[in-house]
């Protein structure tokens, strides 16, 4: 593994022969020393380390001195201060200035050497998911976030993208399965070739083996000419399996067959064809589970979970929910010509704390309605209904300009509970509808007991 670079900036020479010493034990590292900010620039000018470990007090100056100069100058530099004395305000100003840690003196090396790498790390990280996020973006794809899991996936992302590995990706509806598939083949050597997708869920059974392998012509009625099927259509490229859950078992036979001996053999044909072919499988269900059950075969699970991906469900990201509101905004401003500036601080706080059943995908259609029917600048709670019938009061104005019928009688269910205080025989009588229906409906949409409203 290639060494990381440290530049030192300590003037006192006893602690400086210290840090050397220890740094240097495990060989972890590629050292600069510099005794003088004046020294530390010149090395700077000619060298960017990947971390820099400096003295609070220098000969010229404090940390709180030169840290704002290098943070413009190297905005994703890490930058960790060592300080014999410093105080509490002292402390908590250098790390509102960008600085990673403040560590107190005495050092000690294993506990410093084991900051440092995780200190790098999280730079790492950062700087790893960085240009993946920003391509995405110019592709116009919601692969945005700062939350630790999506980081995390993110960087995984990344590091398989040039393997040759079966991926599986986990997660539930919504959380954008597809989209971290496109962005592994995306930033794969098979780039430039297709990327070919197919829900396994959405293909009728009696189809799914022509789908998958193609057919010769003549193999059935109705077959006039050959076609290639969709491994033959990703050659040298990549084939996204979705829902591979829903792959019936007959085919989960030759899905394996194909994945085992890189070939395929086209319905009504004789011979084979061999593809060259990255398989990256998703799914929503628990496919261990469903291996024990017998619903779904071991060796095919075996043989796709050689890489696995989990994609976080949007309840888990409450940290994203900001920053992908305002992806969409955007996203619907530009289709529909419209100059939505972003949420108020109510609609996040309600947003936060939604149960997000459809996760991202369930956002993307709540802020594409509310950017194309507002006509102010700023969206209030009122232009969701779907908050709305969760956290607004029951005699707040709430638009019905888009909904589905199902979505209107949940809100008028939700809205009658909280007018009758949840008695539930006096809703039912105000509804219309009998005490068993108003349960089934209380199921059917998943409507809480309660209903917070957010201060």
């Amino acid at each position: 593994m290639e060494k990381a670079t440290l530049l030192i900036i300590e003037p006192d020479s006893a602690d400086l022969d210290a840090l050397v010493e220890g740094l240097q034990v495990r060989e972890d590292w590629i050292l600069h020393c510099a005794p003088t900010r004046k020294e530390a620039m010149n090395i700077l000018s000619s060298e960017v380390p990947d971390l820099i470990l400096c003295a609070f007090r220098l000969r010229e100056c404090t940390a709180l001195d030169l840290l704002p100069i290098l943070q413009e100058r190297f905005p994703n530099l890490p930058f960790v201060i060592t300080a014999r004395e410093i105080s509490v305000e002292n402390a908590i100003q250098a790390i509102r200035a960008g600085a990673a840690e403040v560590l107190m003196k005495p050092l000690k090396m294993p506990v410093l050497r084991r900051q440092l790498a995780d200190t790098l790390a999280r730079q790492q990280l950062r700087r790893s998911n960085r240009s993946l996020r920003e391509a995405l973006a110019r592709g116009d794809s919601p692969l945005v976030g700062n939350s630790p899991g999506f980081l995390k996936t993110i960087a995984l992302a990344e590091q398989v993208a040039p393997s040759r590995s079966t991926v599986l990706i986990t997660g539930e509806s919504g959380t954008g399965k597809e989209i971290i598939a496109n962005a592994i083949h995306s930033f794969s050597r098979r780039s430039e070739k297709p990327f070919v997708k197919i829900n396994c869920g959405a293909i009728p059974e009696n189809l799914m083996e022509s789908e998958l392998f193609g057919y010769q012509k003549g193999a059935f009625t109705g077959a006039h000419h050959s076609k290639k099927g969709r491994f033959e259509m990703a050659h040298e490229g990549t084939l996204f399996l979705d829902e591979i859950g829903d792959l019936p078992k007959a085919m989960q036979v030759k899905l394996l067959r194909a994945l085992q001996s890189g070939e395929i053999e086209r319905v009504g044909a004789t011979e084979t064809v061999k593809v060259d072919v990255r398989v990256i499988a998703a799914t929503n269900q628990d496919l261990e589970t469903m291996v024990s059950e017998g619903q779904f075969r071991d060796d095919l699970f075996y043989r796709l979970n050689v890489i696995a991906i989990h994609m976080p469900p949007l309840r888990e990201r409450i940290e994203d929910i900001a920053l992908l509101t305002q992806f969409f905004i955007e996203r619907y401003n530009v289709l529909n010509d419209k100059l939505i500036e972003g949420i108020s601080p109510r609609v996040l706080k309600a947003m936060q704390g939604f149960p997000w059943k459809g996760n991202i995908r369930e956002l993307e259609n709540m802020v594409e309605r509310a950017v194309v029917l507002a006509q102010d600048p700023i969206l209030e709670v009122s232009h969701f209904p779907a908050l709305a019938a969760n956290y607004l009061p029951d005699n707040a104005p709430i638009s019905v300009v888009g909904l589905t019928m199902a979505e209107i009688e949940k809100l008028a269910i939700i809205q009658t509970l909280q007018h009758c205080h949840q008695d539930k025989h006096r809703a039912a009588n105000m509804l219309q509808i009998s005490l068993a229906t108003l349960y089934r409906k209380i199921k059917e949409y998943q409507i809480p007991e309660k209903n917070p409203n957010p201060s």
